[in-house]
């Protein structure tokens, strides 16, 4: 039965990671003896983790032999890279190490422990360290395969810092959840909308029209209070200050002063229908996506720089929430991450979906990014490693819309008429049944979804169809099993 249990799990975890073309590299530097233990156990020990890295799958583990030879060619001592983090940091750069493991086993009393510590590279700092102990040597060798898990996880940033390196179950430690919903506004327009956004009070929500015009509404009254004319079909709204900035498909971006009702046009560097845009939490600096295949960025409200590394029209990009990633999907069905400030491309997941990519999300705590697509497919991918760990398939149309409602769950939208509730907690788990997945399922009546969004205080879920748009009140409740 265990063995079964295991092949299955091996089999999902080559599902789940043969989407990306290349895997971390780490070094595996040997581990030093502390007191009480014998140079031999510290090296059956980092040999042992050493080999159950290698099994993960998750990581390209760099052979002894070519840390042997670096060694020797550069004539460097390794008990300096065990002690020192700069000499660690030079050796893992010579390797072309995204990461070095390193540590020390010791005894203290009648305790065996395992300090290892993980060295970023890039960051050139040690980035956490873990522990495990045992009150005997086969019990502490026995506890390298639960610490090596812990290390995967938190490397590749699927586990909790404070996590015990054992990953949730499903039954006494599984939370279910309950969408609670009832309308509190509906609103019916005349012309087709395209898209829609909150500002930042949570006061105030802007729809663009396919006409040119654009509305905003109190959400403290629940009445239209401004309507401007922008001259274009509007395909991308966002709130920045005492402005509301617009993009469409006269390849321009519109500043709309919601005070006075000025609009200023910003020139672009496109020169074609501009799909998408987003801002820095300072607002200082925002990018725009365009059908050309290129990403404009502005910095103090004026263009300085065109990124042209996409290969098809851009429809969607957002920066993560610590202001150092952005994020970009198109219709080249890719999923590229860029680093600020230069937009350096980090990685280019090619092939993402079956069919275009229309939209994407990324939590709040920057780990996870969900993409949706004319395929009707939901996936899940981790920030930090680019690994694809799950997939929702209920929808029956093209997926619109998504939106983290917090760190565990989302919502999404689609052409289907449909507004699902999904949670990201059970993705670790041997299942492939998305629908165990699925809290809720709302039929909107409103014809295709457009956009979903939430109110900053969580008060408001806001849906935009074809020419309504409606606002529940709604609440998430929890309840431990």
């Amino acid at each position: 039965m265990k063995k079964s249990v295991l092949a299955v799990i091996l089999v999902i975890a080559l599902c789940f990671f043969i989407h990306a073309d290349k895997l971390m590299r780490l070094a595996v530097v040997e581990f030093q003896k502390g007191s009480g233990v014998s140079k031999d156990l510290a090296k059956d020990i980092s040999g042992l983790m050493y080999t159950e890295l290698v099994n993960t799958g998750y990581f390209t583990v760099i052979e002894r032999s070519q840390m042997k030879s670096v060694l020797k060619e550069h004539e460097l001592k390794l008990t300096g890279i065990m002690e020192d983090t700069t000499d660690a940091v030079e050796f893992g750069k010579l390797l072309s190490a995204n990461k070095i493991l390193t540590g020390r086993v010791t005894k203290i009393g009648d305790t065996y422990l395992i300090n290892a510590r993980i060295i970023d590279i890039e960051k050139g700092e040690v980035e956490f360290a873990v522990k495990k102990e045992s009150t005997t040597k086969s019990g502490l060798i026995k506890q390298t395969s639960a610490l090596v898990k812990k290390l995967s996880e938190r490397i590749l940033g699927i586990a909790d810092e404070e996590s015990d390196g054992v990953l949730p179950s499903l039954g006494d430690e599984d939370k279910e959840y309950e969408l609670e919903t009832s309308i509190k506004k509906e609103f019916k327009m005349k012309d087709r909308l395209n898209c829609a956004q909150i500002n930042k009070a949570g006061d105030k929500l802007a729809v663009g029209f396919a006409n040119g015009n654009v509305e905003i509404f109190s959400l403290d009254t629940m009445k239209s209070v401004k309507k401007a004319d922008l001259g274009m079909e509007i395909t991308a709204l966002y709130f920045s200050g005492s402005y509301l900035y617009a993009t469409g498909t006269d390849k321009t971006i519109k500043r709309y002063k919601i005070s006075s009702g000025k609009i200023k046009d910003i020139a672009t560097k496109h020169n074609n229908t501009v799909n998408c845009i987003d801002f820095t939490s300072d607002n200082k600096l925002f990018v725009t996506g365009s059908e050309d295949w290129t990403i404009n960025a502005f910095k103090n409200k004026k263009y300085f720089m065109k990124i042209e590394d996409n290969k098809n029209g851009v429809n969607d990009l957002k920066f993560t929430a610590n202001d150092e990633y952005l994020v970009s999907v198109d219709n080249n069905k890719s999923i590229i991450f860029w680093r600020l400030p230069i937009f350096k491309k980090l990685k280019d997941i090619k092939m993402a979906h079956k069919d275009r990519i229309t939209c994407l999300d990324i939590s709040p705590d920057d780990t996870q990014i969900i993409t949706g697509a004319y395929d009707s497919k939901i996936k899940l991918w981790q920030r930090k490693s680019y690994k694809l760990i799950g997939e929702y398939t209920e929808h029956k149309d093209t997926v619109s819309a998504l939106k983290f409602h917090d760190n565990d769950l989302f919502f999404s939208g689609s052409f289907d008429g449909t507004i699902k509730l999904w949670r990201l907690r059970g993705f670790r788990e041997v299942t492939f049944d998305s629908n165990y997945f699925l809290v809720d399922s709302i039929d909107a009546d409103i014809g295709y979804i457009k956009d979903i969004l939430i109110s900053p205080k969580k008060k408001f879920l806001i849906v935009c169809g074809n020419k309504v748009v409606k606002i529940w009140n709604y609440k998430i409740t929890i309840e431990e099993e």
